[in-house]
């Protein structure tokens, strides 16, 4: 871990890019004055460009202009949890939100972008969270360093005689069509902006379904990959349904059919998430009562995902909770609770689990 809540976080994008195939089909709106293979290969040099300048902003995050506030409590070693660390914290994706926006006010000419002062300087002002113009001026620099051609800037400020600026990168003539393209299409959130996620400008048929699925396993390698591909094939062919969740492309989720279309009061039976590129799975577990006696014949280290309290106790005689026996050990939890987390598994496991899963899914609560 790193000193500064905009390194951790930046970090945390960095391990999320995952390598782009030697060829995927991308969608024809994409292409602006380039064909498909040279789209893919400036997309390619600019994930390792921006692979690069991630890596530099972890190392120096103040010559970015990025806000450096403390990630943990020197006092205590925890979290902090403040406004102004999380605004460290969200900086990280000023580089990405920023090539964003000079893609959508500039005029695409060949492999150069033209960009109006007057837009600039009013789209620059809705950057969140807030750039300075000095900060402004950092990250340019830095971008200039990185290959990147800003026509009219001195290191200080652009020349006011001209009108508009030019925005170019020499070594690689396809990649500003390809950042254009990108750009156009601009993904629901921010964290897939950041990470170039090929998949939010190819053909969806050229990649495995279901998209959220593939994307979320090209976080992990051995073992875990190929547990969560297992785990994943077996809950398609149960009839689950894996949902772009709220946290995607970090969180996937499933549902049961009977739950589709969702509403926000739905609940989710299995998440998983992707912890610096660690494999969690969250089962829940309102029904297990009525499979404890299942849960009990299992081996220590599964049954030990179940031998947890998550009752927070929140309101007095409340009648959401549930309670089961482990072991002749009783525990509680209510229709909010965390559920099974699952951090430790083999590939023979996923038939257990699969089961188990099942048996949850009887619960009316999932339908």
């Amino acid at each position: 871990m790193y000193r500064y809540a905009c390194q951790n976080k930046t970090q945390t994008l960095l391990d999320h890019m995952y390598p782009i195939p030697e060829y995927f089909k991308v969608d024809p709106q994409y292409l602006f004055g380039i064909n498909e293979n040279e789209f893919i290969d400036g997309f390619r040099c600019l994930w390792n460009t921006v692979r690069d300048m991630y890596k530099d902003i972890v190392e120096s995050p103040e010559v970015w202009g990025l806000p450096c506030v403390e990630d943990f409590n020197p006092s205590s070693g925890k979290y902090k949890f403040d406004q102004k660390r999380a605004e460290s914290g969200n900086s990280s994706r000023r580089l990405m939100e920023f090539l964003k926006m000079i893609c959508q006010i500039g005029d695409l000419q060949g492999n150069k972008l033209i960009i109006p002062f007057a837009v600039y300087e009013e789209h620059l002002k809705k950057i969140k969270p807030k750039v300075t113009n000095a900060a402004s001026c950092m990250l340019i620099t830095r971008l200039v360093n990185f290959g990147f051609g800003f026509m009219g800037f001195d290191g200080k400020s652009f020349d006011k005689n001209s009108d508009s600026f030019e925005v170019s990168y020499e070594d690689n003539k396809n990649l500003i069509p390809a950042l254009y393209g990108y750009s156009m299409n601009i993904p629901v959130r921010w964290e897939k902006l950041s990470v170039c996620h090929y998949d939010s400008v190819a053909v969806i048929d050229t990649i495995p379904q279901p998209v959220c699925a593939f994307v979320f396993s090209q976080y992990f390698t051995g073992n875990q990959k190929k547990f969560f591909i297992k785990f994943n094939e077996r809950l398609l062919e149960e009839g689950f349904v894996c949902i772009d969740s709220g946290g995607y492309p970090f969180v996937v989720e499933y549902y049961t059919s009977r739950q589709i279309p969702l509403n926000k009061d739905k609940p989710f039976i299995v998440r998983c998430l992707s912890d610096n590129n660690q494999l969690t799975i969250i089962m829940k577990m309102t029904d297990i009562a009525n499979y404890s006696e299942y849960v009990n014949t299992l081996p220590s280290r599964i049954k030990s995902c179940y031998k947890v309290s998550h009752c927070r106790y929140c309101v007095k005689n409340c009648e959401a909770h549930y309670k089961w026996t482990i072991d002749g050990e009783t525990f509680k939890d209510c229709q909010w609770g965390d559920g099974a987390h699952v951090t430790d598994f083999t590939l023979d496991d996923v038939k257990t689990y699969i089961s188990i899963i099942k048996m949850e899914a009887g619960n009316k609560r999932y339908r």
